[in-house]
């Protein structure tokens, strides 16, 4: 028995006034939650076929397809008992979804999309089949996400978007924004790409809907489409692949796949177009990247909702009234994003007044900025920034129950801070560190109250990275864990829950990479094969990338912690070593390295970057292993979350650990797989 939660085509009959004639009001609802979207699974797709064979048999004008509040459509259902578990084969899939899209736009007559709430995926693509669309303004978010999951946009998106929006358009919402942390557009975006035709109130967004339809049925109002030049499709398919090539490094063929459609639908029909997009989804469907997906997108959806470790019983203290402790770029990037999401007043407290000064300029900076990113308006900036103060003065935080230390990487540094906090906070108040990867329980020493300390790591970009890691110390209750959990829900987060080790889940991965890497450079391997070894991971940035975001005195900084904890598998690289001692700012990890650093790498192995990368597959399995046993966190499936949201591992490539158990190499170093991805 199916367990599909079906999306039903409701239709209902309207005159339009004036005399113009019939319409055809159909109402996308799966009848459950709210908070549950619309998705469309085979029972679905039999709805939507079933009203278009009624509304096909009517005198119509028009056609107008709306949807309960806030979901037109999430599109096609990828979970448990949905299309992927249907039992349709994966030509069936693809066919199916075109065969029923594909008869709005060979109606008669017009047809609107008004989109009130999210349409990504198959449910954006039914109104890009449709003839006009029309957003409320609290509409979206809106994307094509399908590359994210190593699949195309398989229901007309792949086609049609591009001769609506133009190739270039294509390229940002099909290719650049799911490889982007899966970025989505507003409706500002839409309107702005000529995705939405027009953006209407929300209260009486269905009558203005109507109102709009008539007046474009009528002559009244006119929407021109424009065609673009061979050179804009040149252009704009050449900068694709070299954002694909430099993001993703060809690790999974779906982003090549997809650019492939958007290239050749500036000369191919409708039905060319359409069955090139079936053999895609076809090889798609089959591929074990699909596998791989749904596994991570089942995980990061799963546990964004209801995340493990959380104390039961347990009722997190209320936060009303925040303060940080620090205001360089990090501590400032945490301040904008409490005051923005949850729109409480924060004390931010510098070493001076002049150091406090340069806070208050850096806060104006980030608000501006957002501002220019489209994410807030002028309005806004002002209110969350007006939501922060800065001094010098500590006791400013006395009123606080929330408390976010954020200074200098420094044990020694930090248990200052917290001891000298005990005595301004009062004894209910969380206080809470943002280390990325330092002792909590040394951090606590010395403390009355060592109970209520717990870490939250995040992630830079702060605005943008939705990890957040969780670290209690043996001290730690529950209250203070359970506290954590759910502050980082208010900031829309997903937190993960770590044991109280040097360098937490992503950290202590990505420092042994760099710290494998960097060893096999004293070893005499190649700098261009150390730069191409983690190419096939697919992940965001090489190993020179990381170094140039972090700052290689930092890395050194991390890496010499590591080294303490763990002398054998954390040696310290004299390279690195050196490249601090020359002060370079950046490496230029396209491959230019600055002349001094190129003399640095004595080279002469003959290691390739496949077998480079062999060996950090080793040693990450290897680590990951320890980890476990170590008991850092509940199971593996946790370190796949925090690696895919905080370091950008590819959905495609599932997680980590399901990684290294389909490659082989867990069970060739540790004796056995991790057990996930499955």
């Amino acid at each position: 028995m199916s367990s599909e939660v079906v999306t039903r085509s409701l239709v209902r009959y309207f005159d339009f006034p004036d005399g113009l004639g019939r319409a055809a009001l159909l109402t996308l609802d799966n009848g459950a939650d709210p908070k549950r979207p619309n998705t469309f699974g085979p029972g679905g797709l039999d709805s939507l076929a079933s009203a278009l064979d009624e509304i096909e048999g009517q005198e119509l004008k028009a056609l107008l397809i709306t949807s309960k509040p806030y979901s037109f459509s999430a599109g096609a259902d990828l979970g448990p008992g949905g299309i992927m578990t249907s039992g349709l084969s994966p030509r069936q899939v693809a066919e199916r979804g075109h065969a029923t899209y594909r008869r709005l736009a060979e109606l008669p007559f017009p047809t609107f999309a008004l989109l009130n709430g999210i349409a990504v995926g198959g449910g954006l693509e039914i109104a890009l089949h449709c003839t006009y669309r029309a957003s409320s303004r609290a509409g979206g978010p809106y994307a094509l996400p399908e590359v994210h999951l190593g699949l195309i946009p398989g229901w007309g998106g792949a086609y049609l978007l591009p001769r609506l929006i133009g190739p270039a358009g294509a390229v940002k919402v099909i290719v650049e924004n799911p490889l982007s942390n899966n970025r989505m557009l507003t409706v500002k975006d839409a309107a702005e790409l000529g995705l939405v035709d027009m953006v209407l109130p929300d209260a009486t967004f269905v009558a203005d809907g109507i109102a709009w339809a008539h007046s474009l049925l009528t002559g009244e109002t006119v929407i021109e489409r424009r065609e673009w030049t061979a050179e804009e499709w040149e252009a704009a398919i050449a900068k694709a692949r070299s954002f694909v090539a430099a993001r993703t490094h060809d690790a999974f063929p779906a982003p090549a796949r997809a650019i492939e459609l958007i290239e050749a639908a500036r000369t191919r029909t409708r039905d060319e177009g359409f069955e090139a997009e079936d053999d895609a989804l076809v090889a798609c469907l089959g591929s074990p990247e699909l596998q791989a997906s749904v596994y991570a997108f089942n995980l990061v959806t799963r546990r964004g909702k209801k995340p493990l470790g959380v104390p039961e019983g347990v009722d997190p203290t209320p936060v009303t009234r925040i303060g940080i402790v620090g205001g360089g770029l990090m501590a400032s990037q945490i301040a904008m994003l409490f005051a923005s999401k949850t729109k409480l007043p924060v004390a931010m407290v510098e070493v001076s007044a002049e150091r406090a000064e340069l806070t208050r300029g850096r806060i104006a900076e980030l608000a501006t900025a957002e501002v220019k990113r489209g994410k807030w308006t002028e309005a806004q900036a002002r209110r969350y920034a007006g939501l922060i103060t800065v001094s010098d003065a500590l006791p400013t935080l006395a009123a606080c129950d929330y408390v976010i230390e954020a200074v200098f990487e420094e044990l020694s540094v930090k248990r200052d801070v917290f001891q000298r906090l005990e005595d301004v906070v009062a004894d209910t108040c969380l206080i809470v560190t943002n280390t990325s990867g330092l002792s909590i329980g040394g951090m606590s020493e010395g403390m009355r109250h060592p109970e209520r300390v717990v870490g939250m790591h995040f992630f830079n970009p702060v605005a943008r990275m939705p990890l957040v890691e969780i670290i209690p110390s043996a001290h730690t209750d529950d209250r203070a864990i359970a506290s954590a959990f759910a502050f980082a829900g208010q900031l829309r987060k997903t937190p993960v829950r770590s044991a109280d080790t040097r360098g937490f889940i992503v950290n202590r991965l990505l420092l042994r990479q760099l710290s494998v890497l960097f060893g096999l450079i004293d070893d005499g391997v190649s700098l261009d094969a150390v730069m191409h070894a983690s190419d096939r991971l697919g992940l965001p940035m090489n190993a020179f990338q990381l170094l140039d975001l972090v700052g290689a005195q930092v890395a050194l900084h991390l890496n010499s912690t590591m080294h303490e904890e763990y002398p054998e598998r954390f040696p310290v690289s004299k390279f690195l070593h050196e490249v601090v001692a020359l002060g370079v700012k950046t490496l230029d990890a396209k491959g230019a390295f600055p002349p001094e650093v190129a003399a640095l790498a004595k080279g002469g192995s003959g290691m390739t970057a496949d077998q480079a990368r062999a060996v950090v597959e080793s040693a990450l399995a290897q680590e990951i292993g320890i980890m476990l046993d170590e008991r850092m966190v509940e199971d593996a499936s946790q370190i796949d979350l925090a690696m895919i949201i905080g370091a950008g591992w590819p959905f495609a490539l599932g997680g980590i650990c399901a990684y290294l158990d389909y490659a082989g190499v867990s069970t060739r170093v540790n004796g056995k797989p991790f057990g996930v991805g499955r």
